[in-house]
């Protein structure tokens, strides 16, 4: 089910990503997957948000190359095994699945990056991020800044001396803050 703080941290994680993309000059480079059935094997899945180049390689079809799914009332372990599903570029799954876990009990969001472990087959955590609110509204952020390696999101290794993309401190900030307010 789709819940407004669904909506409000899709659209956050979405403005953190083209704002990156922007200031390398490659936010028109990016397709937009919202509400959107992708066959994730042989079964139809919605992304809460998913992003893939504009340009993909010879040979491979246009799909997202990263996800993002948003728990709310869903358990860790559903978002565990939406990651598992999401991912497995051998199979022309996502090469990153963002997982977005948040606590409407208190202040705070979890965000994990998933990727594909090639030598284990299964869905790898990559990194954790924690982003919580104490009682006199201060933010309190451990393990960013968040960064999606640039050859993942477009299949290639980038043309000019160009870093991964990076979520930094002040998007994660400003992210969280978006889903605080709705708490």
């Amino acid at each position: 089910m789709v819940t407004p703080e669904h909506s409000q941290i899709g659209s956050a994680v979405n403005k953190a990503i083209d704002n990156a993309l922007r200031r390398m000059g490659l936010d028109l480079a990016i397709n937009h997957y919202h509400a959107v059935d992708i066959d994730v094997n042989g079964r139809m899945k919605q992304p809460d948000m998913a992003w893939g180049p504009t340009r993909t390689p010879r040979g491979r079809h246009k799909r997202p190359t990263v996800v993002l799914e948003v728990a709310v009332s869903e358990t860790k372990s559903k978002l565990h095994r939406d990651m598992d599903l999401w991912l497995d570029p051998g199979r022309g799954n996502a090469n990153v699945a963002i997982g977005i876990k948040a606590n409407r009990k208190r202040p705070m969001i979890s965000i994990e990056k998933w990727v594909w472990d090639d030598v284990n087959g299964r869905a790898l955590q990559s990194q954790y991020i924690e982003v919580s609110e104490n009682e006199l509204d201060e933010v309190k952020l451990s393990g960013g800044p968040f960064i999606i390696p640039f050859h993942h999101l477009f299949l290639r290794d980038p043309e000019l001396p160009r870093r991964d993309g990076i979520c930094n401190s002040i998007n994660l900030v400003h992210l969280s803050r978006s889903f605080l307010l709705l708490s």
